[in-house]
This record gives structure tokens, C-alpha cells and sequence, in this order.
């Protein structure tokens, strides 16, 4: 049974979202599309001048630089999407490096954002509200499966990306296992409290696990990938957890909150750094 609360509240968030993440699109597509227009500019008319000495025609040199200039625009935008970002170790290489590909992720980042519209578009509030309920009555996890129980029309897959929709979810060991930040915890648990159908039938607590100690877990496990997971996949797991978990959104709450949260920066930090070394070798 899902808190109409918490219902409101994700029915409410989801307008929000949908606003920022439409604002986000447009103004990342657009500067995206400005750099990309600056640069093709930039480099046709360097193409054009280096081949009108040698073709001495202006008309074949500029559909010449055309051609150049469109592969070399394709060529640094596979670049910006599948090299590692932090290889510094040849400073003027890899500052052109960062300057060539603002524009083309800034339009990846614009295309992204727009998946996220469509996604919460279709985000179903009544299956959420349900899960978000039942992990706001224990601060334990829960397995996805007993989830998947709670929603009947719900698959495995819908489920878990309707989920990650929702900032503060976290999907742990190999996303079998869901768990509330604190800070998400922190907004429920009111909502949950003030609502007159859970107030005289509280969720029993289930036995410790230590399933989601940072300790029990492998580095995939702990950053939420799969164990072929790419660089890039990495870096965007790593800083969508880290924020969850980073011990200043826990400097106010109790000792344990900032214990709980200090370790698990601390093995996200790891976790992170072992993942990377091993696809840079």
C-alpha cells in the first residue's frame, strides 16, 4: 500500500524534474551545437587555405575542406566519448583534447537529459510510491524481488530503471539490493509519519545484513556495474554516488549517519580508483 504522501511528493518531483532536466537539454544542445558550428568554421577555413595553395580553386578546396573537416569533427568526437579524461600526462595534449570536445559532450550530455524526459514521462508513480514506501519503513534493504512482489505489473527492468530515476535510490550487490540514502530517507520518512494510514501499523524491522557494507562487496558492486563496464559508465556511477554519499550532506545528523557515510565515500573513492586503473592498463 503506498503512502499518499509520498505519492503527492514523488507526483510533485517528477514535475520538477521534468522542467530541469527539459532546461538542461535545451541550453546543453544549444552551446553543444554553437562550439560544434565554431569549430567546424574554425578548422574549414584552416583546411581551405592549406588546400587552395594547392589546388589554386577556391570552389575545390572549399568542398574538399568540407569532407576533412567533417571527419575530423567525427574523429574528435569518438575521442571525447572514448578516451579517459584524466590522462595528463601530455598537459598541451590533453588541454586541446578538453577544449575539442566540449562541444560534442555538451550535445551528448543534451541527448541524455532528453532520455531522462522521456523516461520520467513514462515513470509510473503508483508502482514507485509503492516501493519507495516500503523502503522508507525500514532502514534496512530490500531485495528487488520483494519489490517486484509489492508491483505486480512491474518486470525486473522496469523496475529497477524507473527506479534509478528517483535521485537518492540506491541499487547495491549487482542491483539485487535497494537501498534510501540518507538524505531521500530524511524526506520521506515525515511524509510517511504524517500519513494517518501507517501510524498505528509500523513496518517491522528485519535482522541486520550485512549485504550493503562496503566491505562484504566487490568494487563493481559497491559503484553499482556491471563488471564490463566501460570508463565512462564508471565516472557517471561514481559521481552519481558519491553525492548520495559524501560525508558533508551528513555533517548536521548523528555520529553513526556520519560514520555510515564517511565509509562509504571512503570505499566509492576506492572502489572508483581500482575500476579505473584496471581499464587504463
Amino acid at each position: 500500500m503506498p503512502s499518499d504522501n509520498i505519492a503527492s511528493w514523488l507526483a510533485r518531483k517528477r514535475i520538477t524534474d521534468v522542467a530541469i532536466s527539459t532546461a538542461c537539454c535545451a541550453v546543453a544542445f544549444a552551446a553543444g551545437m554553437v562550439l560544434l558550428a565554431l569549430m567546424f568554421s574554425v578548422i574549414s577555413v584552416i583546411v581551405v587555405m592549406v588546400l587552395f595553395e594547392v589546388f589554386h580553386q577556391t570552389g575545390i578546396a572549399w568542398v574538399v575542406s568540407v569532407l576533412i573537416t567533417t571527419a575530423i569533427m567525427a574523429l574528435l568526437a569518438y575521442d571525447s566519448f572514448t578516451s579517459g579524461r584524466d590522462d595528463m600526462g601530455n598537459i598541451p595534449l590533453w588541454m586541446f583534447r578538453e577544449c575539442c570536445s566540449f562541444g560534442p559532450r555538451l550535445v551528448h550530455d543534451s541527448l541524455r537529459y532528453f532520455t531522462r524526459v522521456l523516461n520520467l514521462a513514462r515513470l509510473d508513480i503508483a508502482a514507485c510510491s509503492i516501493a519507495l514506501t516500503r523502503l522508507a519503513r525500514q532502514s534496512k534493504s530490500v531485495t528487488l524481488d520483494e519489490l517486484l512482489q509489492l508491483c505486480p505489473g512491474m518486470n525486473r527492468a522496469r523496475l529497477r530503471q524507473q527506479l534509478l530515476l528517483i535521485q537518492g535510490v540506491l541499487l547495491i550487490g549487482h542491483d539485487s539490493r535497494v537501498l534510501l540514502s540518507e538524505p531521500l530517507r530524511l524526506i520521506l520518512s515525515p511524509l510517511l509519519h504524517n500519513d494517518r494510514k501507517f501510524e498505528s501499523n509500523p513496518e517491522p524491522e528485519p535482522e541486520p545484513t550485512p549485504v550493503h557494507e562496503p566491505e562484504k562487496l566487490s568494487p563493481h558492486e559497491i559503484l553499482g556495474v556491471a563488471a564490463n563496464a566501460t570508463l565512462v559508465e564508471i565516472k557517471m556511477a561514481y559521481r552519481n554516488r558519491i553525492k548520495d554519499c559524501h560525508p558533508d550532506r551528513f555533517a548536521n545528523m548523528d555520529q553513526t549517519s556520519r560514520e555510515r557515510a564517511e565509509e562509504w565515500s571512503k570505499a566509492l573513492n576506492a572502489a572508483y580508483a581500482t575500476l579505473v586503473a584496471d581499464r587504463k592498463r
